[in-house]
C-alpha cells in the first residue's frame, strides 16, 4: 500500500515508463539496466521506440517519452529495490547507498495504518530488483487510491 500511495501522486509519464520497465523485468523481456547510460536499450528492446535512419542526421527515434522520463522511470525501480528513500518531513535519506540523483520521496501519510517505518520500507527488497518490480506492478493495479 505504501508504494501505491506514493505512485498515485506521480506524473503520468514517469509512472508509465517505470511500469513498462518493471513489466519487462518481470516477464523476462529485458535484463536489468546496470549502467545509467544503457537506458536507451529499454524502449528499443521492449518495442517502445521507432528508429529511423535519417540519412545525414543519423538515427532518429521516438519513444513517446523523453530521456528524463525514461531515466526517472527506470531509476525509480532500482531505487525501490535498494531502499533509496527520503522522508519528505525530515529530509533524512535511507538506504544502504543512497543515490543522490534518484530516490523515492515518502510522506508520513504514505505509511499511516501500515505499521511500517521508513527503515522498514528502505529494507523491504534488500536489493532484489525483480521483487521490487513485482511490488511496483501490484501497486499499479490498485490505482487510483481512494484516500
Amino acid at each position: 500500500m505504501v508504494i501505491a500511495r506514493q505512485i498515485d501522486q506521480w506524473e503520468p509519464a514517469p509512472l508509465q515508463t517505470a511500469r513498462i520497465y518493471a513489466d519487462g523485468l518481470v516477464t523476462g523481456k529485458i535484463t536489468a539496466v546496470t549502467d545509467a547510460s544503457e537506458w536507451e536499450t529499454v524502449p528499443i528492446t521492449l518495442g517502445q521506440a521507432t528508429i529511423q535512419d535519417d540519412g545525414a542526421n543519423g538515427r532518429n527515434w521516438n519513444t513517446g517519452f523523453d530521456a528524463e522520463e525514461w531515466q526517472i522511470g527506470i531509476g525509480s525501480i532500482h531505487s525501490l529495490a535498494h531502499g533509496d528513500i527520503e522522508s519528505y518531513e525530515t529530509g533524512r535519506r535511507y538506504g544502504a547507498e543512497p543515490d543522490p540523483g534518484t530516490f523515492w520521496l515518502l510522506y508520513a501519510h504514505d505509511l499511516e495504518g501500515t505499521g511500517l517505518t521508513m527503515d522498514d520500507v528502505a529494507a523491504a527488497f534488500d536489493g532484489d530488483l525483480l521483487a521490487a518490480a513485482h511490488a511496483f506492478l501490484r501497486a499499479c493495479e490498485v490505482l487510483p487510491i481512494q484516500w
